[in-house]
């Protein structure tokens, strides 16, 4: 199973078939989708450090058989000096970016937002209104943030 198509096409790459690619990304769903396609099977999740849904308790409790590795984590890096211009069109791919953003940046009200996801949409701060990329990748939301800026 690969979560996102960018997953699918690298595991392809390096040999993996038969890949099953589900069509919602969102804690929870992907993990119900676990549960109705694959609750035979033993489960390797490999995952970030910070996750916005623990699948793997909730898989346990349905009793999957699901271990997990940890291969990264979001580390911020803080811009002192750095003044972002105005208009800018800020793109988040993880509630992680979010926290480290505001490590930062102040929010300016001519800014937009783009979010590559509905978990992510979620942890924006209050009054902070976003484009959601029509695909959870970052060239989507590359592509929604060239369509923001062209508009």
């Amino acid at each position: 199973m690969a979560v996102g198509s960018a997953t699918a096409k690298t595991a392809k790459e390096y040999g993996a078939k038969n890949i099953y690619h589900p069509a919602k990304f969102y804690g929870k769903e992907l993990a119900s989708d676990i549960l109705e396609k694959f609750s035979d099977r033993k489960i390797l999740y490999i995952r970030p450090k910070v996750v916005s849904f623990d699948s793997k308790s909730f898989l346990q409790s349905h009793g999957i058989d699901i271990s997990e590795e940890i291969i990264y984590e979001t580390n911020c890096v803080e811009y002192k000096d750095k003044v972002l211009e105005e208009n800018s069109i800020i793109i988040f791919t993880s509630p992680s970016t979010i926290e480290c953003f505001f490590k930062s940046f102040k929010w300016q009200e001519s800014f937009k937002a783009v979010v590559i996801g509905k978990s992510t949409l979620k942890n924006l701060p209050e009054g902070i209104n976003a484009y959601v990329a029509d695909e959870a990748t970052i060239n989507a939301c590359i592509l929604k943030a060239k369509t923001i800026f062209t508009a």
